[in-house]
């Protein structure tokens, strides 16, 4: 038991005892970003990031035994996501974010995400959540299966398969056809 505590006892990382304040300023933009990956538009995105930073006030004495905020943030970003798409499944909702008055650059990238978001709906759960921590929050592969509760390994294979599913159904999408090959 003594050998147990010890271990408990080891020094803390300096980020780990930050603020609600702190955590807040520091991660928000982290939050959002995945949280808006997944839930559109994003005024709903921005209440579910609420609702983890809720949450993570709520509980953050919890985070002084992880190693990092942040994928302790994503991790209830996780199930705060799923929470919200299922509620979503069961009203059957729609979401429609209008481009009027974009600029042409604007309704490109808009399109880009949308084609983006399409074949990342095709995906697994698990796949389109690791994509989007990996490209979208940038976490290592470590992190990413901190994340997951998975392996390293298991989480660079489902990063392998994922990537491989994503450029399946979504090379057709992305690539230019030489001007001869349009039919």
């Amino acid at each position: 038991m003594v050998f147990h505590d010890a271990l408990r006892a080891k020094p803390m990382d300096p980020s780990a005892c930050l603020t609600p304040h702190e955590l807040h300023t520091r991660y928000l933009d982290d939050v959002l970003r995945y949280v808006s990956s997944f839930i559109r538009p994003l005024a709903d995105a921005e209440d579910v990031t609420m609702e983890v930073f809720h949450a993570a006030f709520k509980h953050v004495s919890r985070l002084r035994h992880s190693d990092d905020p942040r994928v302790w943030l994503l991790g209830i970003a996780r199930r705060k996501v799923a929470d919200s798409l299922r509620l979503r499944y069961r009203r059957k909702e729609t979401s429609y974010e209008p481009i009027h008055g974009a600029t042409v650059e604007m309704r490109s990238q808009i399109e880009t995400s949308t084609l983006v978001l399409q074949v990342l709906a095709e995906l697994t759960q698990d796949q389109r959540e690791a994509l989007v921590l990996k490209y979208s929050n940038g976490l290592s592969t470590v992190e990413v299966a901190n994340v997951l509760n998975r392996s390293e390994s298991a989480a660079n294979s489902l990063l392998n398969r994922a990537r491989e599913a994503f450029y399946a159904k979504g090379a057709p999408l992305f690539l230019e056809l030489p001007e001869d090959e349009h039919v």
